[in-house]
């Protein structure tokens, strides 16, 4: 499968090497035509066959974007049904309890009461029952401990 997509891609590579050349081919007769006319002298009139490659050329553009972008789709579906479940996490001990987000607004606050004005890159969290204590450790840095 990878092959042909890899011949497809090929080919198309070919045609716009083609439809270059071809390019500067009409550019040069271009030019040519006009320095005889500049000069008055008689031109032979060559035939453009350029419409049909391009044609061709635009079909399978299209048909190779249209593939990539069906694929890019099925991609962006499956990365949708695989979805972390939202999950909540509350410690309990000896009649209390506390929640994840309780704990790090606490931490939060902490940081913000030491008089931290960075942005929090890491947060370590070192939940400690027995006291009914939380001990913090923000951007590598020791922040202090809160009480919930």
């Amino acid at each position: 499968m990878i092959a042909g997509a890899k011949r497809r891609e090929a080919a198309v590579k070919a045609a716009e090497e083609k439809t270059a050349a071809k390019a500067v081919e009409a550019v040069e007769t271009k030019a040519v035509k006009a320095e005889a006319v500049a000069k008055s002298e008689p031109v032979k009139a060559e035939p453009v066959a350029e419409a049909a490659p391009k044609a061709a050329e635009k079909k399978t553009a299209r048909k190779t974007a249209a593939k990539k972008t069906t694929t890019k789709k099925a991609a962006e579906k499956a990365a949708e049904k695989t979805v972390e479940p939202k999950t909540t996490i509350i410690l309990e001990y000896c009649g209390r309890q506390v929640t994840e987000n309780t704990m790090i607004a606490g931490a939060k606050k902490v940081w913000a009461e030491a008089g931290h004005t960075e942005a929090i890159e890491t947060m370590e969290l070192y939940v400690k029952p027995e006291d009914g204590a939380v001990y913090c450790v923000i951007n590598g840095d020791p922040a202090g401990k809160f009480c919930y």
